[in-house]
């Protein structure tokens, strides 16, 4: 298991926000599957009309490991039968079997023909307002065959990641945030992510960068942040140029390299914002938010500076990666109060802003208490720091999607709405299509819609990873 270095715990906040995961029903129904055998699933509500589920409004009869309900004119045969004549209560009765037999067959084959035509679902969508949740009901299911107890391998290993992004600047009159999706290789260096990422020999990397006081902060984060991942995890010199370099040449894990990004490129950016090669005016005091999730093997790596934040849909629930770094967070206040900075809220109940000493500073003050840029309130106090909040989590087949998002998103929308309408874009994009690109693009773009119909004043950026197990989906 990948561990982060012992300076990096140093720097990663002890007191961290509740990541409010989202609460399971109590209750644990049963899904009815096409064997007609009740088999455990998970806590997730089953829909209405499951396509191999049995409602019987009559008696029942057990063929096999089939329940085929009896309805109508045969269940009424049968108590008509009970009060015939001896004389014709066995003409009755061989009727009524040779009917019985007759509406057996046909329903049948009527529910073997359902089969053909639908296979198994692997996965169970909940109603409006709830999560999507793996059908976890157990990897070894009864087979057809009641004596054949055959195990139903579930794929447990993570095969490619689908990346994609969605973005608007809004209400906004200019568009601050950048993204980045990058293919990380050990020989080829860094690439744009098209399609399918593939992790035997490739890491993902997704990122948000949500600019503010300008944009260029948050552009050069996302061209820069994926070449220093690459050199420090492959020891290979970065080929961007004019870019920042890692220092030294060791190799460091990827816990580790993700975390010194962020730092690498803010000293790096401190130095280039004066170069007039490289900012409109030759000064720049943008600043930008990060979260970038990376993907090595089975392994997935958050890293977040600001308010920018991570979510991973499991196993029936939205869990947080990352920490909102504001003056609401108590750690956070207590740390800027100690170097010197002062906390401003602008009218009653607002959460206040960090306040520098110096005349540089802005007007307005800093909603964030960590981000890249932002020198102004780096120096000559460093009220503000780049060193980000780290989260590692060993992934697991009911792990199916990681969103990343700016503030334009979680300002309107709780995580569970996030994730529910992803989900159910999900849902609705595969009855179309298996393509896995087109399964994340449609998730991105469902979760931007629904941040800006809710009122988003922002820039609205949504980057979604879509885990693929045992290669379920297409590749374009």
């Amino acid at each position: 298991m990948v561990t982060a270095s012992p300076e990096l715990a140093a720097h990663v906040p002890v007191q961290q926000r509740d990541a409010g995961a989202l609460a399971a029903p109590a209750a644990a129904p049963t899904s009815l599957h096409s064997n007609g055998r009740d088999t455990a699933a998970s806590w997730a509500e089953q829909p209405a009309a499951h396509p191999y589920s049995s409602s019987s409004n009559g008696a029942d009869v057990a063929t096999g490991n089939n329940i085929i309900p009896v309805t109508g004119a045969a269940a009424a045969a049968t108590t008509k039968t009970s009060s015939s004549s001896d004389g014709s209560l066995s003409r009755s009765m061989q009727q009524h079997q040779e009917q019985q037999q007759q509406q057996q067959q046909q329903q049948h084959q009527q529910h073997t023909a359902a089969q053909s035509d639908c296979q198994p679902c692997s996965r169970v969508w909940l109603p409006h307002k709830q999560l999507w949740v793996p059908d976890t009901s157990g990897t070894a299911e009864a087979s057809h065959n009641g004596s054949d107890n055959s195990i139903a391998s579930t794929p447990t290993q993570l095969q490619r990641v689908f990346m994609a992004a969605a973005a608007t600047r809004g209400r906004k009159a200019a568009m601050e945030d950048r993204h980045v999706l990058a293919a990380l290789d050990p020989s080829r260096g860094v690439s744009q992510a098209q399609g399918a990422v593939g992790l035997q020999q490739q890491v993902s990397v997704g990122g948000v960068f949500d600019g503010h006081a300008g944009y260029a902060t948050a552009a050069y984060a996302a061209q820069h942040i994926p070449h220093l991942l690459h050199e420090a995890l492959s020891g290979r010199p970065n080929r961007a140029q004019g870019g920042p370099r890692v220092p030294g040449r060791g190799l460091l894990n990827p816990c580790s390299a993700l975390a010194a990004s962020f730092t690498w490129f803010d000293r790096w950016w401190a130095d280039a914002r004066c170069d007039p090669s490289l900012t409109e005016h030759g000064w720049d005091d943008s600043g930008s938010t990060a979260v970038v999730g990376l993907v090595s093997g089975q392994h997935l790596i958050v890293a977040n500076a600001g308010d920018s934040i991570a979510l991973l849909a499991r196993g029936g629930s939205g869990q947080r990666l990352s920490v909102e770094h504001r003056l609401d967070n108590a750690a956070e206040a207590e740390r800027v109060l100690e170097a010197g900075g002062r906390l401003v809220a602008f009218k009653p109940g607002a959460v206040p802003r960090v306040m520098g000493t110096s005349n540089q500073t802005r007007f307005k003050g800093s909603m964030v208490t960590r981000s890249l840029g932002d020198f102004a309130f780096k120096h000559p106090q460093a009220l503000l720091s780049a060193e980000p909040h780290v989260t590692q989590q060993e992934l697991a087949p009911s792990d199916r999607l990681v969103v990343l998002t700016s503030d334009g998103v979680t300002d309107v929308l709780p995580d569970d709405d996030m994730l529910g309408v992803a989900m159910r874009a999900l849902e609705q994009t595969q009855n179309c299509t298996n393509s896995g690109s087109a399964l994340a693009k449609a998730a991105a773009m469902a979760i931007m819609t629904a941040a800006m119909e809710a009122g988003s004043h922002d820039n609205i950026t949504v980057v979604t990873m879509l885990l693929d197990w045992g290669g379920e989906y297409a590749t374009d």
